[in-house]
């Protein structure tokens, strides 16, 4: 009993009052016993002793006349028969002790009851003691004990010491009674425990039992039902045996069962009963069904080969043999595939499992096993192909010209040719080269994006016209406004020089500096168009006149053939009015340029001439001015034809 009960301190402070005194009954007589001895004078005898001694009366002890006027300290201490006397009561009292202690050793098994109710914790016994056997024993024990206690006798003499056991008796009697209590409480509570849920547990499988299967994957489960209702059926027979085991026990202790669970008990017996006949019903139902599964399971297996058949074939056609085909388009269709192929798997582990249960022999299943085989290869093929990707997309972009394939080649030891294929460049060990590569594509790229800036430079200045507006008297045009021009220029500049500055520029550098150069050019070009045209303008209007030809006739044949060119050009122009174009006339611009400086010269000879003469027209000009006039005039037109 001890082993199963919670171990508690002795010196648990929380015992009750009746227990320390039972204890303390034991271990202050015995300790009182051994330690304290009588001495050999009387009065030390009896206060030396815990507790009251009964000694038979002394006084016949001193003689019947004892002499007066003596002490009877000195007649007790001179008197041989008084001494002999003493040394008899002292061995009498000592053979008492003696006599007490060996008595006291009769109750030295009672200590046990003293120790159990210190460690006595019911409601961890609740929670550990579930075992018919265990607490039969301990009933037995405790009712021993109360046997035990009811033997005591109350009062007892031994030599000179009268035993009072009435405390003792009164502290320990109610232990063993007040346990026993306990433990039949909990008899019964474990009693409609164990029985409420066999009765639930019975009731329950018997509706399970009841069910019949319709189809294969029911019929499985019910046999795998049969295996676990057949572990479940010996522990409900040992559960009924505990309770008939309980109930026996109550018998034998005066503890008999109500009527709620007597009543209880008949219905385990009877749901008993009910399940085990719905058992062997099952077991029938599965040996007499068991050929028609097998033959149902046989056609699933068979099913299950022609749809691996068919997803087999798709593996090999379509959309993932087809080298001209979307490969995002391919994936996805690939991913399809993928949950079909598992779902076979998936269904031919379910198809193994219910062959192992209903114990068939192996199925093969070789559509599966080549379905799956090739679309393992697929897969295997895309992961092998994966880690080419980056590279392949880094390489096949608009960005990469023949001077960066030659570079790359360089750089793979190999030699380029234009007719290379992408296979061909994938068997040369490009992964080990990823990081040449990858730079080769990161150069390109960047000039690929100043190419493309420049291009889109190109177009603004192919589609940049100059303003021609037509004089109102004759057929020529000079140029109109250039503010537009100007602005755009300046802006292509800004963005040749950051394009310069660029760490891409190394491939197209000479022609970002060409059409740098052009854009340095075009403003002084402008300006030198516009003097020119303001001087031609100015001129026109002088060597044009009638009165102005008659007296100039040499240099105002010079400047009809200047005049003639001009037109000529604007006419060009007019033509061809974008700036692109008109760069191609640049040097003509810059003989006009001269041209017009000599004629410029001449004019401001001219207004001199007329300044001094105070004349308003060259009709009034003097012979003496003429002369002048034609002599500066030659010496000019022979210096711009010269320089021309």
């Amino acid at each position: 009993m001890h082993e199963h009960m919670g171990r508690q301190e002795v010196g648990k402070k929380d015992r009750c009052a009746e227990c320390n005194s039972v204890q303390n009954l034991f271990i202050r007589q015995r300790k009182s016993t051994r330690k304290r001895r009588p001495c050999s004078f009387p009065n030390t005898i009896l206060t030396g002793v815990d507790r009251p001694l009964k000694i038979p009366p002394h006084r016949n002890l001193l003689g019947k006349n004892p002499p007066g006027g003596l002490k009877l300290e000195d007649v007790i201490q001179g008197d041989d028969e008084t001494q002999t006397m003493i040394r008899e009561m002292v061995f009498l009292i000592e053979q008492s002790f003696t006599s007490t202690e060996t008595y006291l050793t009769r109750f030295y098994a009672l200590s046990k009851i003293s120790e159990f109710s210190l460690r006595w914790d019911f409601e961890q016994y609740k929670r550990n003691i579930r075992s018919v056997s265990i607490m039969r024993n301990d009933l037995r024990r405790l009712s021993q004990w109360s046997q035990d206690i009811v033997k005591i006798n109350l009062s007892s003499l031994v030599g000179l010491i009268t035993l009072d056991a009435r405390p003792l008796k009164q502290n320990l009697a109610p232990i063993p009674v007040e346990c026993a209590d306990q433990i039949k409480s909990h008899l019964h509570d474990l009693f409609n425990s164990i029985g409420n849920e066999t009765l639930r547990d019975l009731r329950q499988c018997t509706n399970e039992l009841n069910n019949a299967p319709k189809n294969l994957s029911e019929y499985c489960d019910h046999v795998l039902l049969i295996g676990t209702m057949r572990e479940r059926q010996v522990g409900f027979r040992q559960n009924v045996a505990t309770l008939d085991d309980m109930i026996a026990l109550g018998d034998d202790q005066a503890s008999q069962l109500s009527m709620d669970e007597q009543q209880l008990l008949l219905s385990i017996h009877s749901s008993l009963g009910a399940f085990n006949t719905s058992f062997v019903k099952s077991e029938e139902f599965r040996d007499q069904h068991h050929m028609r599964m097998v033959a149902g399971l046989h056609k699933e297996a068979q099913k299950l080969e022609t749809d691996t058949l068919q997803t087999s074939n798709d593996l090999q056609t379509g959309i993932l043999v087809d080298e001209t085909a979307d490969p995002q388009s391919a994936l996805q269709r690939l991913e399809v595939l993928k949950s079909t192929v598992d779902s076979y798997t998936e269904r031919m582990a379910v198809l193994d499992k219910q062959r192992e249960i209903i114990r068939m022999d192996a199925i093969a299943y070789p559509n599966v096993q080549r379905c799956v085989v090739k679309y393992q290869n697929r897969v295997n093929n895309i992961d092998d192909f994966r880690p080419y990707v980056p590279l392949l997309n880094a390489l096949c972009v608009p960005a990469m010209k023949p001077r960066h394939w030659k570079k790359l080649f360089t750089a793979l030891g190999k030699r380029w040719t234009a007719t290379l294929t992408l296979g061909q460049i994938m068997t040369m060990n490009l992964l080990q080269y990823a990081p040449q590569v990858m730079d080769i594509s990161a150069t390109a790229n960047g000039e690929y994006g100043l190419e493309t800036q420049l291009e889109k430079i190109k177009k603004i200045w192919a589609q940049m016209q100059f303003v021609l507006v037509r004089r109102k008297s004759g057929t020529t045009h000079i140029l109109g406004g250039v503010e537009e021009i100007v602005e755009t220029l300046e802006d292509n500049q800004a963005l040749l020089q950051t394009m310069l500055a660029s760490r891409f520029v190394v491939g197209i550098r000479e022609e970002i500096e060409g059409w740098d150069r052009r854009m340095t050019q075009l403003p002084d070009l402008i300006d030198k168009w516009v003097k020119c045209q303001r001087g031609w303008m100015y001129l026109y209007a002088i060597l044009t006149q009638t009165d102005i030809i008659r007296q100039l006739s040499n240099e105002a044949a010079q400047f009809i053939s200047v005049d003639s060119s001009w037109k000529e050009v604007m006419k060009l122009v007019h033509e061809n009015r974008t700036a692109s174009d008109v760069w191609t006339f640049r040097a003509l611009l810059s003989r006009w340029r001269r041209t017009m400086n000599s004629w410029i010269c001449f004019r401001r000879s001219c207004k001199i001439i007329w300044r001094r003469s105070e004349s308003s027209s060259p009709d009034s000009i003097s012979c003496r001015t003429m002369c002048c006039y034609k002599f500066s005039l030659r010496r000019q037109m022979h210096v711009l034809f010269n320089h021309s």
